[in-house]
Formats: structure tokens, C-alpha cells, sequence
């Protein structure tokens, strides 16, 4: 196999015309900082964060982590983790070639593109799907069987295989992945919910998801976020024995004060005086 560039062809394309070749699978507990310089640099990358807060920043990216994502990069990206608080960021490294043959006469060719896209976020059946595959790949590659690297590799195409599948249908159709992130806030407003996170989710650009949701919903996605948590906080205000400060963190804000100036400006009240008032 020549170890030249292949051309840079995406996502279903470049797996059609592939050929992978895992290199290795390793498993990282980060308590401070983490960076693919520590492995192979000259492979493509697929990273699995299992659990933990932290930020990943490239050349040309700084996105937060928080929870169970996977991240790929490729061939020489310099990429940190940088661990949030005192928890540990615990990650699975997957390293892998890709060869491609771009012409049917053509030699297979090294790729710097990986066959997937950067960054996929995991609903909730989705991270154990994929953690018990990363698990699998993991396990095989190191149970020192005869064929246990060789049904790595397997498991490996098929963990490919989905995630290109995955963005593939995220991305077919702008209203269901609007409509996904919507329901996702409904159903995770007591979290943190950063924009760039359900823009990601959505596999489309700050500005257009933004721009997108402002025109479907008639709000901006910080105002959607902000009204769903204040419902939840009117229906909870109903309950004397929840004080201010418990009901602003159920609703997902960490700061009491902060919560009532929300409250105040969407509600036309305080939240002591809507309590008074219900």
C-alpha cells in the first residue's frame, strides 16, 4: 500500500472506497490535561469521551464536552483535553489508517480525511450502544487471542458504519433535527445547554441553527430554553416547602439571584411575589 495523500473525498464516499486499518485502542482516565501527542500522531483518531466535563481544543476548535461524545480527527490534528473540575474525563482512544483508491486502476492511497465527520453527540440509547461496541473493540484488541485483533477490526467498521449512518439522517432533514433538539430541551432543561452543543446536535452551523430556530419556533433558542424552565419553576412554586434557591437549581440555574432576575423579566414579577400571589 502506498503512503501517499489520497484526495479528500466525505462522509459515504470516502468509507465506499476505504479501506481501514486499525493501529491501536486505548483507554485514558485524564485528571488534568490529555493530548493525542501522547499517542501515535500519525494516524486518524476516533475518541469516545465515556463520562466527565472537560473542553477539547484543536488548531481551530475549542468545543466543550459534557457527557458521552465522539470526536474524530485526523492524521497529525493536535488535539487537548482539558479536564473541568475534579472528576476524572475518562476516554477510549481508537487510532486507524485509512487508504483509498480515489480511480478503480488507482493503488490504494493513504487518507488524511477521516471517514467521519468531527463531532457527534449520543442520545441516551445511542452512548450505551456505542460504549458497549468501543468496549467490544477494546476487549478484543487486547484479549491476546489469535483472531481477537481481527474481530476488533470488524466491530470497527460497523462502529464507523453507524456513525456515518447517524450524521447521514441528522442531517436529512433540517425540521426533525430542529425538532430533536427542541424536544431534547424539553426533556434535559435542568441541564447545562450550551448553544454550540444543540447546534452540533442538530449538525448544523451556530449562526444557521440559530437563525432556523428563531424562524420555526418564533423564539430564539435562549428564550425556548429560558420559557420551559420557567414553566417547570411556576409548577414547582406550588409546593411551600421548596425554597427559591432548591427550585432555581431543579430548573438548571446554579445562581438563586440570577434565577429571579430571569423570572422577573419573562414573568412581569418576582418569583416571591408570583408565590404570594398563587
Amino acid at each position: 500500500m502506498t503512503t501517499s495523500t489520497a484526495g479528500k473525498v466525505q462522509g459515504k464516499q470516502l468509507l465506499d472506497s476505504s479501506v481501514v486499518k486499525l493501529k491501536e485502542v486505548l483507554k485514558v482516565s485524564a485528571s488534568n490535561k490529555w493530548s493525542t501527542s501522547d499517542i501515535n500522531p500519525h494516524s486518524s483518531h476516533l475518541l469516545m469521551v465515556a463520562e466527565g466535563q472537560g473542553c477539547l481544543r484543536g488548531r481551530n476548535c475549542s468545543l466543550p464536552v459534557d457527557g458521552t461524545c465522539i470526536y474524530s480527527c485526523m492524521n497529525e490534528e493536535k488535539l487537548m483535553m482539558e479536564c473541568i473540575g475534579s472528576n476524572k474525563v475518562n476516554l477510549t482512544i481508537i487510532s486507524y489508517d485509512v487508504y483509498q483508491q480515489v480511480h478503480p486502476n488507482q493503488h490504494l492511497l493513504r487518507s488524511e480525511v477521516p471517514p467521519v465527520g468531527h463531532l457527534l453527540d449520543l442520545s441516551n440509547h445511542e452512548v450505551n450502544w456505542f460504549t458497549g461496541i468501543c468496549n467490544s473493540i477494546y476487549g478484543h484488541w487486547h484479549s491476546g487471542e489469535a483472531l481477537g485483533r481481527y474481530r476488533s477490526q470488524l466491530l470497527f467498521q460497523e462502529a464507523l458504519y453507524w456513525i456515518a449512518k447517524s450524521r447521514d439522517q441528522t442531517r436529512a432533514d433540517t425540521d426533525s433535527a430542529l425538532q430533536f433538539t427542541k424536544d431534547y430541551i424539553d426533556q434535559h432543561y435542568t441541564e447545562n445547554l450550551p448553544l454550540d452543543k444543540l447546534c452540533r446536535m442538530a449538525g448544523l452551523s451556530l449562526k444557521y441553527y440559530s437563525e432556523l430556530f428563531k424562524k420555526h419556533y418564533a423564539v430564539s433558542v435562549t428564550e425556548y430554553i429560558a420559557a420551559v424552565r420557567m414553566e417547570h419553576a411556576k409548577r414547582l412554586m406550588m409546593d411551600p416547602e421548596l425554597k427559591l434557591r432548591e427550585i432555581a437549581h431543579l430548573v438548571g440555574y446554579p445562581d438563586e439571584f440570577y434565577f429571579s432576575r430571569k423570572f422577573k423579566k419573562l414573568m412581569g414579577t418576582s418569583p416571591s411575589a408570583y408565590r404570594a400571589s398563587h
